[in-house]
């Protein structure tokens, strides 16, 4: 019985790991904002989580030499108002 469970316990997570890479490696998240500063990166998508915004940080940059890209991704829903938070952020 216990070896059935741990199964079960293990395709458990299994497919809530699927259902979580799913959610976040999808077609559904847009970058609105891209620098080659973290502290940027951050500051914006704090603005956007204080505006009720959920969003995440993809850092591109070599980890050596720094050169690349931080961006800050938002669900496709939600596109429009935080393009329109960033251009605020940004002073346009």
């Amino acid at each position: 019985m216990a070896q059935n469970n741990s199964f079960l316990f293990w395709l458990k997570n299994l497919w809530l790991k699927r259902k979580f890479k799913a959610y976040f490696m999808s077609d559904n998240w847009v970058s609105i904002f891209s620098t080659n500063q973290l502290y940027e990166a951050e500051m914006a998508k704090d603005m956007l989580a204080d505006n009720s915004i959920e969003c995440v940080i993809m850092n591109k940059q070599d980890s050596t030499y720094h050169f690349g890209e931080i961006e800050v991704l938002v669900p496709f829903a939600e596109v429009l108002k935080a393009k329109h938070l960033i251009q605020e952020f940004k002073g346009e």
